[in-house]
């Protein structure tokens, strides 16, 4: 069970980091003009 739940929040971790990075990116390409 402790490997599971730790996989699990790894997962967590993982998922809100890759959130912050896109939520980033679509501020920057908002920001400039295409």
């Amino acid at each position: 069970m402790e490997q599971f739940f730790f996989r699990f929040w790894e997962r967590v971790l993982e998922n809100s980091q890759k959130r912050i990075k896109q939520k980033g990116t679509i501020s920057k390409k908002g920001r400039t003009p295409l």
